[in-house]
């Protein structure tokens, strides 16, 4: 089980196989990598074909990266989606 498996599970998070799928059903979703840039280079970038994507660290209690840069980093707030997952 790989380190992102193994979070999913304790977590709750998505599995890799359900946002591959969730990204290929919404053209218009981005996204949102929320490891340190020390996680990220030790396994690359969850990059999906041509989806958008953005970083912002955050920890399990706290995102100021993302809250100081959300209309940055997420500028489209419309919420819609093509289908539901």
């Amino acid at each position: 089980m790989s380190d992102y498996d193994s979070r999913a599970q304790q977590y709750g998070f998505a599995s890799k196989e359900e946002i591959s799928k969730i990204v290929t059903q919404n053209p218009h979703a981005v996204l949102l990598d929320v490891r340190t840039s020390d996680e990220i280079a030790e396994t690359g970038p969850f990059k999906i074909g041509d989806q958008p994507w953005v970083t912002s660290s955050c920890t399990p209690d706290s995102c100021p990266e993302l809250e100081a840069k959300a209309d940055q980093l997420l500028p489209d707030k419309s919420g819609e989606f093509d289908t539901m997952f």
